[in-house]
């Protein structure tokens, strides 16, 4: 199952080194780093955060990993 994994660079409650491990964890997941949000991404950098979801979506769907 594709996953996207969001962190903030400032984010203290699950930041970036928890970010890295899901990522290292999760098979063919992609990592996007907010470099300017903490928690909160959606909101503090709501462009890249829906274009990052955007572009995983359609990739995701172009490569035969949707859903069925």
């Amino acid at each position: 199952m594709p996953a996207l994994v969001i962190v903030g660079r400032h984010d203290v409650i699950c930041g970036p080194r928890w970010g890295l491990e899901l990522y290292e964890l999760i098979p063919g997941s992609r990592l996007l780093v907010l470099e300017h949000s903490g928690h909160m991404g959606h909101v503090e950098e709501p462009g890249l955060f829906t274009d990052g979801v955007r572009r995983f979506v359609l990739d995701t769907a172009v490569s035969g990993h949707d859903a069925a």
